[in-house]
């Protein structure tokens, strides 16, 4: 499959839309947002050559933004995705 700039585009509407873009009346969310982005750059990295676990992390980041879940139901989801990479889920 192609990867590219799509990904990272659905990367960032995926996270735009959980922790906003930049407030100048609230720092601490542009803080989150950079920090959410190296995140799933860490994932992508992680995952080269089973880009599927990443589209489905970047698949279930859009849900929640788009179905409102609770961050346990994410958190589940995304559980059972990095079954092998607990230290993915401590951060």
């Amino acid at each position: 499959g192609s990867s590219g700039a799509g990904g990272d585009a659905i990367a960032g509407s995926a996270i735009g839309g959980m922790s906003g873009t930049e407030d100048p009346n609230n720092p601490g969310k542009y803080i989150e947002f950079n920090q959410a982005i190296k995140y799933v750059n860490k994932i992508k990295n992680r995952f080269i050559g089973r880009e599927f676990v990443y589209r489905q992390f970047l698949e279930i980041l859009h849900t929640y933004q788009k179905e409102q879940k609770t961050i346990e139901e994410v958190y589940g989801q995304v559980a059972e995705l990095f079954e092998n990479h607990r230290d993915l889920l401590e951060e």
